[in-house]
C-alpha cells in the first residue's frame, strides 16, 4: 500500500503548468480583478483644430470614420436605400463607413481650397471668431456627467499660444448656452479611458465669418463624441449633415468654373440623409464627422 503525502498539491501542477506559467495567470487574474480607474473630473475642452479625413478603400469599398446617424452603412455613394432620416443612434468608434458622406469631398476640398481647414480653423479660433468649449461636468461621486456646448470669449482679452496652439489652462468667459445634454458614457478599461458621446441640438461650429475650407458656417453639428483618460482629450468627433444646396454653393464659390448646377448635380450622387418629401429617393442632405483637437480650460459662468 502506498503511503498518502502530506504535502498539499499544487493546483497549477495539478493542470501541468509550469510554475512561471502559473505565476503570471494569476498576475493576469489579479489584474482582470482589479477596478478600471478613470479619473472623473469635471473638465472643459477648447476646441482648436477641425479636420476630415479623406474616405479610402477597404475589401473594396470605400469606408471613413463617423457616427451612425441612420442605422445603415452610408459612406460611400450611390448605396441603395441609404436615404433616411436619423435616429438616436450616435456610436462612433470602432466603426468605418458609417454616415461621413462628406469624406468623398475631403480630397476635393484639398484642391479647390486656398488653404487646408486645419491651418484656417486654427487661425480663426486664435483671433476669437470660433471659440467653442465642450463643458463636461460629472454628478455626485462621478455618476452620470452632462456635457454643455459653450461659445465662449477669453477672460484676458485674447486667446494665449504656443506654438499653433493655444496654451491649456486658459479663462473663458461664457457668452452662450446653446446645448446642456446627458452623455452616454462606455468605459475602455484596456486603454484606461471613457468614452463620451451626446445627442445635441444642431448647431453651426462658427459663431461669426465664413471658413473657406469648408462651409462649416452652414453645419448643423447633432452629435458629439469624445475620449479622454480623465486629465486630456484623445480623441474627439463632430458628427451631423449639411445640405446638398449649401455645399453646392460652396463649390461654386471656391471654384467658379465648376457652376452650382454641375456641383449640385454631383453631390446628389452622394447624398445620404433627409429625403425630400416629393421624391423620396432624393437626398437633401450630407453626412459629415469632424475629427478635432482641444485643450483644457477654464470656464467662468
Amino acid at each position: 500500500m502506498h503511503r498518502a503525502s502530506a504535502r498539499a498539491r499544487d493546483p497549477a501542477q495539478e493542470i501541468g503548468m509550469r510554475p512561471a506559467n502559473a505565476l503570471l495567470l494569476a498576475l493576469l487574474v489579479a489584474s482582470c480583478a482589479q477596478p478600471c480607474e478613470v479619473p472623473r473630473r469635471d473638465t472643459a475642452y477648447l476646441l482648436w483644430s477641425l479636420s476630415i479625413e479623406q474616405a479610402t478603400r477597404d475589401d473594396g469599398r470605400s469606408v471613413a470614420p463617423g457616427f451612425d446617424l441612420d442605422g445603415l452603412v452610408t459612406a460611400r455613394p450611390r448605396f441603395d436605400g441609404s436615404c433616411v432620416d436619423a435616429n438616436e443612434d450616435h456610436e462612433y468608434r470602432g466603426v468605418r463607413g458609417i454616415d461621413n458622406a462628406t469624406a468623398h469631398l475631403a480630397g476635393l476640398a484639398q484642391l479647390l481650397a486656398p488653404e487646408p481647414i486645419e491651418l484656417e480653423v486654427a487661425r480663426k479660433v486664435v483671433s476669437g471668431q470660433l471659440v467653442l468649449l465642450l463643458d463636461v461636468r460629472w454628478g455626485e461621486d462621478g455618476g452620470m456627467p452632462s456635457m454643455r456646448i459653450v461659445r465662449g470669449e477669453p477672460v484676458s482679452g485674447a486667446i494665449e499660444t504656443i506654438g499653433e496652439r493655444p496654451r491649456i489652462g486658459q479663462a473663458f468667459r461664457v457668452v452662450e448656452v446653446m446645448a446642456d445634454v446627458p452623455v452616454v458614457v462606455r468605459r475602455r478599461c484596456a486603454e484606461r479611458r471613457d468614452e463620451l458621446t451626446a445627442i445635441v441640438p444642431a448647431f453651426t461650429p462658427v459663431g461669426d465669418g465664413v471658413v473657406r475650407a469648408l462651409p462649416l458656417e452652414h453645419a448643423e453639428v447633432t452629435h458629439v463624441g469624445i475620449s479622454t483618460d480623465g486629465l486630456t482629450l484623445r480623441d474627439g468627433w463632430l458628427g451631423g449633415s449639411w445640405t446638398v444646396d449649401d455645399v453646392a454653393d460652396w463649390v461654386a464659390d471656391v471654384a467658379p468654373a465648376i457652376g452650382r448646377d454641375q456641383a449640385s448635380v454631383a453631390l446628389s450622387g452622394v447624398a445620404d440623409l433627409d429625403p425630400d418629401p416629393s421624391d423620396p429617393i432624393t437626398c437633401r442632405r450630407l453626412s459629415f464627422a469632424l475629427r478635432f483637437e482641444a485643450v483644457t480650460a477654464e470656464l467662468v459662468d
